[in-house]
């Protein structure tokens, strides 16, 4: 990621030949606002190390933030390490259709 334009521009090439990108844990890493704004995205993937720990109710207000931000660039959403019952509900609850 020290080369953003170029790897930018490399997305936007592939998004042009048809192919769709998706962003694996979102949330994480090199997944900063800056490179989500800027990015041909498709698809996110948010990082299971949020979902284990949504019994926090500062944890569960980031993912639905997440969530939300998600929703209005228009990225198909998908959420990475649902184990419980509960964590699908939650999640469920906060609009999440792929997990």
């Amino acid at each position: 990621m020290q080369n953003f334009t170029l790897i930018k521009n490399k997305l936007f090439w592939l998004r042009y030949s048809c192919k769709k990108i998706s962003l694996d844990d979102f949330g994480t890493g090199y997944s900063l606002l800056t490179y989500l704004k800027d990015s041909p995205l498709n698809t996110s993937k948010i990082d299971q190390a949020f979902v284990g720990s949504m019994e926090s109710q500062q944890t569960s207000a980031l993912v639905s933030s997440m969530i939300v931000i998600g929703r209005h660039m228009g990225l198909e959403l998908v959420v990475d390490g649902v184990e419980t019952q509960q964590q699908f509900e939650n999640l469920k609850q906060m609009g999440c259709k792929i997990f």
